[in-house]
């Protein structure tokens, strides 16, 4: 049996690296997305709302599967679930290179709900739980920030490429990106559970060092699913990452934002991938501030996306060291919805029911945003995108006041943990 007194490297660390791995062509879900609106709207002529329409209806199919997905995800080996959903993920891509129609992205949006909710919403923060009983936040938030390496590789490799050589192309090229990377970290690094290889998480003995430690690492304390719906700090921490989450979408429209001020695509996909730098930054530093004292989390990380918001508003402009700046803050707080979401469940209402409260969580994340993609289109075509940015300025500072609010209550819910 492994522990972090053994001297062999433990496989916890075998199982980190294929995570880190998966979220590089996981990166291509999302976070480079923008790169096609405007390409594609020219191509098809299609309004920007139109088009971004896919976005919402992958964001509620994946609301809808998501609990199908978590109860699939730990009856079956991770290695059927996570390659089927690697797969999927490089047939949606092939498909929507022959589109000629926006309704192929709205149907192909239904099929990559499924790679959405698994790779991007549950995967690692199940998976990472899991293997370390210690650090885990830290962990989750450097798995997390590869899809934010992915996010600033790709966006600049898509921009050159959509511009030479047209979107169908950068689909085929992402395509395989996605089954050169993704399918052999699936295959032969990434496993569910540490008790699948007769192991113990990384950390084990280190959690039963003091009786505090044991308590909040043990995959079994925490209240059931039940009681943590009854409670209002639920709903305050469901709501407020996914406020977070909301702003977070407005990164679809930013390649767009810049375009429209007469900047060339392969520049703004260049200066978009800033955003996935600070993303990296970002997820590491959230998960080290949570793992260090839970408040830190909201307040340092939205801070930088707060910044960012009244920068690209007042200061700016078509200034690119500025508009580098900003999107690089931007990215800070990118990814915070998903890793301090994560994080504040285990945290507040313990491991026993992880799962389907985390999925619970995921519902009302998915519920916020699955209509936001379109929302932020229709408010820049009506008001502009510094409306946009102002209204998601006001959205970061009621999530970091739900959230603090969430961990002041918090006592009371872990005074109600047990060992099921």
């Amino acid at each position: 049996m492994q522990n972090t007194s053994n001297k062999k490297i433990h496989r916890a660390f075998t199982v980190v690296a294929g995570l880190i791995l998966l979220m590089l062509p996981g990166s291509l879900i999302q976070n480079t997305s923008g790169l096609f609106y405007t390409p594609i709207c020219e191509s098809l002529g299609i309004k920007l709302s139109e088009y971004s329409l896919h976005m919402t209806i992958m964001s509620i199919a994946g609301l809808v599967i998501a609990p199908l997905v978590v109860m699939l995800f730990d009856k079956f080996d991770s290695r059927i679930t996570v390659t089927f959903a690697v797969v999927v993920e490089a047939a949606v891509f092939i498909v929507n290179s022959f589109a000629q129609s926006v309704y192929v992205f709205y149907f192909t949006a239904l099929l990559m709900a499924f790679c959405y909710a698994l790779i991007l919403n549950h995967c690692i923060h199940i998976v990472v739980n899991k293997w370390f009983a210690v650090r885990a936040a830290t962990i989750i938030g450097i798995c997390g920030s590869a899809q934010g390496v992915g996010g600033a590789i790709f966006n600049a490799l898509g921009g050159f490429i959509i511009e030479q050589y047209g979107w169908r192309i950068c689909y085929l090229v992402w395509t395989a990106v996605i089954l050169m990377i993704g399918l052999p970290a699936a295959v032969f690094m990434i496993r569910k559970d540490p008790a699948e290889l007769g192991l113990k998480p990384y950390g084990y003995d280190e959690s039963k060092s003091t009786g505090e430690a044991q308590r909040s690492n043990s995959q079994l304390a925490g209240v059931s699913l039940k009681q943590a719906m009854k409670s209002p700090v639920l709903y305050m921490c469901g709501i407020s990452v996914s406020l977070i989450g909301a702003v977070a979408t407005l990164n679809f429209y930013m390649t767009s934002y810049l375009t429209a001020q007469d900047i060339a695509l392969s520049a703004a996909g260049t200066i978009t991938s800033a955003v996935m730098f600070g993303n990296i930054l970002g997820k590491i530093a959230i998960g080290m501030y949570l793992d260090k004292k839970l408040i830190y989390g909201p307040i340092f990380g939205v801070l930088p996306g707060f910044v960012a918001m009244l920068l690209l508003v007042f200061v700016a402009g078509g200034n690119v060291p500025l508009l580098l700046i900003s999107f690089f803050l931007f990215g800070m707080s990118y990814g915070v919805a998903t890793v301090m979401g994560s994080v504040l469940v285990k945290n507040i209402f313990g491991f026993r029911e992880f799962a389907k409260i985390w999925t619970v969580m995921g519902m009302m994340l998915g519920i916020f945003s699955s209509p936001v993609s379109t929302i932020w289109a229709l408010v820049v075509e009506n008001f502009g995108y510094h409306t946009a940015m102002l209204v998601g300025a006001g959205l970061y500072v009621v999530a970091v006041i739900l959230a603090l609010a969430a961990i002041k209550f918090s006592a009371r819910i872990k005074d109600n943990w047990t060992v099921d």
